[in-house]
């Protein structure tokens, strides 16, 4: 497991996106998109690069789905509990410097 750092915009928006739910790849990134009002997207490529980043991090594990009918099962992602901490202290640094931001810009 290697020690994260700060996030950047796509991991934050992929933390977000599994932060109340464990969700697939292109729930996930449906998600990012409903989130980010369209301004930020991912291709899957993309998309699974930053998700095994993110888990080599241990900031969120896959979960498999129950057994089913179906002859595949989608690997779901949640964050663990390290994730969700690191998730809210992003959180927080974001809003304190986007507060910040409004009182100087007007």
């Amino acid at each position: 497991m290697t020690t994260p750092g700060a996030l950047d915009k796509m991991d934050f928006y992929i933390l977000l996106a599994i932060s109340d739910q464990p969700l697939h790849g292109y729930a996930i990134s449906e998600r990012i998109a409903a989130d980010s009002s369209g301004s930020a997207l991912i291709a899957p490529t993309n998309l699974y690069r930053y998700i095994y980043r993110l888990e080599e991090s241990g900031l969120i594990t896959p979960v498999l789905e129950a057994a089913s009918d179906a002859p595949t099962r989608k690997k779901r992602y949640q964050l663990t509990t390290f994730g969700r901490r690191h998730l809210k202290a992003e959180a927080i640094c974001l809003a304190d410097a986007t507060k910040i931001a409004l009182e100087r810009i007007g």
